[in-house]
């Protein structure tokens, strides 16, 4: 799906950390929207990712609240990750 989400929107190099895009689902069982946000790689030594990653989340959120959406499940992984770096 990002191959073809590249496609459509014309573009060659890959989503900067921040930049998000939205897949529709009918067979995950009560899943019909995915929202995808691009992060830096792990281990990567990237400056001010907190903030464009979380600004992406914000417009996720923000997305979601305008049609409607009532429920968002967040990795935990990036929560963790966020939570540690912001008490640095």
């Amino acid at each position: 799906q990002i191959s073809q989400m590249r496609t459509r929107m014309g573009r060659e190099r890959p989503l900067a950390p921040g930049e998000w895009f939205v897949t529709r689902h009918s067979n995950l069982g009560g899943v019909h929207v995915i929202f995808h946000l691009a992060v830096e790689a792990a281990g990567s030594e990237a400056t001010d990712i907190d903030q464009t990653v979380l600004g992406g989340l914000r417009d996720i959120v923000t997305t979601a609240d305008t049609h409607e959406i009532s429920s968002l499940m967040v990795p935990a992984a990036l929560l963790c990750d966020t939570r540690r770096k912001a008490n640095t």
